[in-house]
């Protein structure tokens, strides 16, 4: 990662209007924040400096160290800290899958099969222990129950085929690129109603979004980097749910992530665009 885009995105994330109302209020989507980001930064630490003995490694696991031989834990971080975001929010499985195949992709296999096992064992307690509060019985637990519903609020309307759920995937993917998550970026758009003082300013600035985000996250996921990864997931699943749910908090937890995406689009962009002026000769 850029270390200076990271701190320009920590910047801008600081003055989020939207993270500094919801830090204040009692939901999960601040706590899911915080222990998603540390998940991240766990195996991009790894990334940057592979078999790094760092100074948790040492006064955890300073029993393991063989005749200096040099251990990476950073797995084990990574699954510690995603597990406990699934915890507090459901979706949090989709990090756990993104960091499992992250390793995957990256010629990790043996640690993706330990952190996909460890991260297995501690989700399947955490249902245990779930279903036996609740009982076994699927309708006992609404929030699976109300994801195949038309309507949650109007359960009457009954259970949503394959067709709608296809409609309902279509109808979130334009929510999320189109409004939402605009918003989540850019809370101009929900103080003031730019659509009828100045349409194109609005169409403009979803366009640069929007944009910058396709362009992260598709350079990311051709060459397998996490934190597009993680996005494709976690939008992915946000889509599924029913649009009667669909709003901006539920971006929250990746406002971060999504400043980074966008900083980085641009400045790609504009390192393509100089390198590309070096190589043409002047007039």
């Amino acid at each position: 990662m850029n270390r200076p885009l990271v701190y320009a995105a920590l910047a801008v994330t600081v003055l989020s209007p939207h993270l500094l109302e919801y830090s204040h209020v009692v939901m999960t989507e601040i706590p899911y924040m915080a222990l998603s980001m540390l998940a991240l930064w766990a195996l991009l630490r790894s990334e940057r400096e592979p078999r790094r003995y760092d100074d948790l490694n040492r006064i955890m696991w300073r029993f393991l160290r063989r005749m200096g031989e040099q251990v990476d834990f950073s797995w084990l971080h990574f699954t510690l800290l995603a597990v406990a975001a699934y915890y507090t929010r459901t979706i949090g499985g989709t990090l756990v899958c993104a960091g499992i195949l992250w390793l995957f992709l990256h010629g990790r296999s043996r640690e993706a099969l330990k952190s996909a096992v460890l991260s297995f064992a501690l989700i399947a307690a955490w249902e245990i222990r779930t279903m036996r509060l609740v009982g076994w019985d699927p309708a006992a637990k609404p929030y699976l129950s109300q994801l195949t519903q038309l309507d949650p609020y109007h359960p009457e309307q009954g259970l949503a085929g394959i067709w709608d759920i296809g409609w309902r995937f279509i109808e979130n993917v334009q929510a999320y690129v189109f409004r939402d998550v605009p918003v989540a970026v850019c809370p101009l758009f929900a103080w003031f109603d730019w659509e009828l003082i100045c349409p194109p300013v609005s169409w403009v600035a979803w366009m640069v979004i929007d944009g910058l985000l396709a362009v992260y996250i598709i350079r990311g996921l051709w060459k397998g980097a996490l934190i597009p990864i993680y996005l494709m997931l976690y939008f992915g699943v946000l889509c599924l749910w029913p649009t009667v749910w669909t709003c901006h908090r539920f971006v929250i937890p990746v406002i971060p992530l999504l400043f980074y995406g966008m900083l980085r689009a641009a400045w790609d962009i504009a390192g393509a665009i100089e390198r590309r002026a070096r190589r043409e000769p002047g007039p």
